[in-house]
């Protein structure tokens, strides 16, 4: 074997570990049902295909003892050429994509562009298996090239040339990306294309690609990384604001309880003074007056726990005005070891608020069902309520209705839970919305 194939064996097999390892890093992330995960993990998959077809394919040069031999290579060339324009136009739609979640409109044009290029390359590829226009494999099971090689590889540059058009018509949009992935994307493919052409021997490509493939990770990682910083950032500045606004509607149900707490004394000295015949309907006024600041509404006990009671009865009397059918039973107990009543408050009050603003805008029965226990060191809490209408989600998220991204509720329910080794499940049914979450309050270990 010749050392040139040797070192390309050697250099292509190395590519394709690295591209494994990303590959199955793709996998084990918590976004690898996104699209721009499924599309990337697409692109590696073609180059994986592209890499791995010219290993075999050299492994076998020159073994024509068996007829499977020479069937394994005809096959491991195909898939080389084939899996050539597939991962290019995999990663002409993980950008268009990309462009698309940063809210940009993208031209249509484009990725019709990018599936006819795809489909003619692969056209011919299939075509050259009849006529040998792109490489023939003799006798001896050696692979050499045909006449219009140039061909199989024009139209690969075809798609790296949309690529770039696009990189350029959108460069708005990857302002964040480092300059330093545009210039090997733009200039590694076709610079290591044109050199394997001219100086066959060395997969160039092969290694151009991967190289390509571990920068754009790496990028990917780094915005993840930022974006997850700032969006904690936001997440403890909601939390706090949520958690100060819980605090003063607590600090002002105690107050207005003790407020009429005095009233009902001061009516009832007054009804004392009102001792004369001439004043018994005065009388009768204040002890009317005083029977109903006894029977407040905010009186209504829905669990141990006062301050997460305060935050439970201001919805649920909110939802009680709207019309809602109201059923709670609920065990929070007024200590919860490591989750402060804060907390609970945030978790009560958001689901709440929600299903309260659902069930304002619905045309069906208005109901909420909210339900809590505990079992051993977990507290489960669930809400149920009506809605109609559409409701929009990404992936796993519920998306805002009043603004762009997921709910704020649900953001800052998620993040409450995750601090406590929890878990928070959101479901939307025939009229009806579910949201289930569980917090450890026990000692996190």
């Amino acid at each position: 074997m010749e050392a040139g194939h040797v070192i390309s064996m050697a250099l292509s097999s190395f590519c394709i570990v690295i591209s494994l390892i990303i590959y199955a890093s793709l996998l084990l992330e918590s976004k690898r049902q996104s699209k721009l995960n499924r599309l990337f993990r697409a692109f590696i998959f073609g180059n994986l295909g592209y890499m791995f077809g010219d290993v075999v394919s050299r492994l076998l040069a020159g073994n024509y003892e068996w007829h499977i031999f020479l069937l394994i290579n005809r096959t491991a060339v195909f898939i080389h050429f084939v899996s050539g324009p597939l991962l290019l136009a995999a990663f002409t739609f993980y950008l268009l994509t990309y462009i698309e979640l940063k809210k940009e409109k993208v031209l249509y044009a484009l990725k019709i562009a990018a599936l006819v290029i795809c489909g003619a390359a692969v056209l011919l590829t299939i075509v050259s298996q009849f006529n040998n226009m792109y490489y023939l494999i003799d006798q001896y099971n050696v692979y050499h090239r045909g006449e219009l090689m140039w061909l199989s590889q024009a139209l690969p540059a075809a798609l790296l040339f949309i690529n770039i058009l696009v990189v350029f018509f959108y460069r708005k949009v990857f302002k964040n990306l480092s300059a330093l992935f545009f210039v090997l994307y733009m200039t590694l493919p076709v610079t290591a294309m044109i050199i394997q052409f001219l100086f066959f021997g060395i997969t160039y490509i092969s290694i151009a690609l991967t190289l390509i493939t571990v920068v754009l990770y790496i990028r990917i990682h780094t915005e993840q990384v930022r974006e997850m910083a700032s969006y904690i950032q936001v997440m403890n500045t909601q939390l706090e604001m949520q958690r100060t606004q819980y605090t003063r509607m607590i600090e002002n149900d105690r107050h207005n309880k003790a407020v009429r707490h005095d009233i009902r004394h001061h009516l009832a000295a007054l009804g004392g003074l009102a001792d004369s015949e001439g004043a018994a309907k005065t009388k009768d006024y204040l002890a009317d007056l005083n029977s109903g600041l006894g029977a407040s509404r905010r009186d209504t006990i829905y669990c141990e726990n006062v301050s997460v009671n305060a935050v439970i009865s201001h919805y649920l009397d909110t939802a009680k005005e709207e019309g809602c059918e109201i059923s709670a039973h609920l065990i929070i107990l007024e200590e919860t070891s490591n989750v402060p009543a804060m907390d609970l408050c945030v978790v009560l009050g958001n689901l709440l608020e929600n299903a309260v603003e659902a069930c304002r805008g619905t045309s069906v029965r208005k109901f909420i069902r909210v339900n809590s226990m505990i079992k051993g060191t977990a507290l489960f809490i669930t809400v149920d309520n009506s809605y109609s209408g559409e409701i929009k989600k990404i992936g796993d998220s519920f998306m805002s209705g009043k603004r762009e991204g997921e709910g704020i509720g649900i953001s800052s329910v998620k993040a409450i839970t995750k601090k406590y080794e929890g878990e928070a499940c959101f479901e939307a049914g025939e009229n009806v919305f579910q949201a289930s979450v569980m917090l450890r309050i026990g000692q996190i270990s």
